[in-house]
């Protein structure tokens, strides 16, 4: 009877260890993790526009993304309200805007009683806009996106950076632990950031703000 115990160990190490073998000889080559994960967000683009436009469209652009790409046809939001921020909390965080706290655009803060945007901060201060403009973070996200799980795997090495013409969706979507956000500041045309990512705009920020590259459309067709 004492022996029986360690047979039965002995058994099921041999099995656990065949088993192991096992999975290692089914389980694919481990590939290179990409070096670069990049999302692309068209706020009202329509399914059908993909084949609509489809002859406008660069070998190296979305033609590529179509012919190498998988493309999901049959897709449905299972989130209310579907405004565009509480979509920016939702796609890279997958959580519902009851979940993710950005139930809105913008809605009345209980707080403070004034209402405010998905990204309104007034303990950040606004870098490279107007002296009226309200600093923007993503303080009010409460759930974590891919961006921040990366640098939180790679004990922050990995670099997250949100780049759009408005605040929320430069900012919500890079997430809270992001390195930067960068966004349009309707008041000065300049590509503003704020307090809550650094002190003052990286050098090649004001480089580019300083070529002015919006001003060649004004009056053009």
């Amino acid at each position: 009877m004492r022996r029986t115990p360690l047979v039965l160990l002995l058994i099921l190490s041999l099995f656990v260890g065949s088993v192991a073998q096992a999975q290692r000889r089914t389980q694919p080559p481990e590939t290179k993790r990409p070096k670069l994960v990049l999302l692309i967000v068209v706020d009202q683009f329509r399914y059908d526009y993909l084949e609509r436009f489809s002859d406008l469209f660069g070998a190296n652009g979305l033609k590529r993304l179509m012919r190498d790409g998988a493309s999901w046809t049959q897709s449905n939001y299972d989130h209310m309200p579907t405004y565009t921020a509480p979509g920016h909390g939702a796609m890279m965080t997958g959580a519902y805007p009851a979940e993710s706290g950005i139930v809105g655009n913008e809605w009345l803060d209980r707080a403070s009683g004034k209402r405010i945007t998905s990204v309104t901060d007034e303990s950040v201060k606004v870098l490279g806009g107007g002296p009226t403009e309200t600093g923007s973070s993503p303080s009010r996200l409460m759930a974590s996106t891919v961006g921040d799980e990366m640098r939180l795997a790679t004990n922050d090495r990995a670099k997250v950076i949100g780049i759009s013409v408005k605040d929320r969706s430069a900012i919500l979507p890079a997430g809270r632990h992001a390195n930067a956000a960068y966004w349009f500041s309707t008041s000065t045309g300049n590509m503003e950031s704020s307090t809550y990512y650094f002190n003052q705009l990286p050098a090649w920020v004001n480089t580019f703000n300083a070529a002015r590259p919006a001003d060649r459309y004004f009056g053009a067709k």
